[in-house]
């Protein structure tokens, strides 16, 4: 009961947190209509799509923010508003870090699995997205080894997280559940 109380703390605490975040990251695709000409797709799985969709639209926000990253020389040139410009490059990637695990660690309001289960699921991404923790303060635009280096770790912990929600689909409907 203690751990769900925690828990229940923690994420509400996270949702208060970088619902800011996540907004700002949307800001300059939504037009007053809501979902602007990038973000349809966003707009419709938020409207519909539950917990998952909200992990998947957090799981939008790293990719955003993680492909705008190298771009920063160019986008502060030329005062394009992306995400790292606005917020600088360091606090863009703790940023993409920590959306990232808050979805790996939010996999059973994807998936109908017990804590335990949640939790094998979270740890290889999140082990994963360790490796990106030391390039935190090098990996600026202007190194370009190690900006890339971070954007392949932090995606392909993504996009692990997305082929264990897909095998953990499967491995459901198999079981008939």
């Amino acid at each position: 009961m203690l751990f769900s109380r925690c828990l229940l703390l923690g994420l509400t605490f996270a949702a208060v947190f970088f619902a800011p975040v996540v907004a700002d990251i949307a800001d300059p695709f939504i037009d007053e209509g809501g979902g602007g000409p990038v973000f349809p797709l966003a707009d419709e799985v938020l409207a519909h799509g539950g917990e998952f969709g909200d992990d998947v639209v957090l799981l939008g926000a790293v990719g955003n923010v993680i492909t705008a990253l190298p771009d920063y020389p160019s986008d502060l040139a030329s005062g394009k508003r992306s995400y790292p410009v606005r917020r600088g490059q360091w606090l863009a990637r703790r940023h993409a870090l920590e959306l990232l695990a808050i979805s790996a660690a939010c996999s059973g309001l994807v998936l109908p699995v017990t804590r335990v289960g949640a939790a094998l699921l979270a740890v290889p991404v999140l082990a994963v997205a360790a490796l990106a923790v030391p390039l935190l303060g090098s990996a600026d635009a202007e190194n370009r080894a190690e900006c890339e280096r971070f954007g392949m770790i932090v995606a392909g912990a993504a996009h692990l997280l997305v082929v264990l929600w897909s095998v953990g689909f499967v491995v459901l409907g198999l079981r008939g559940g």
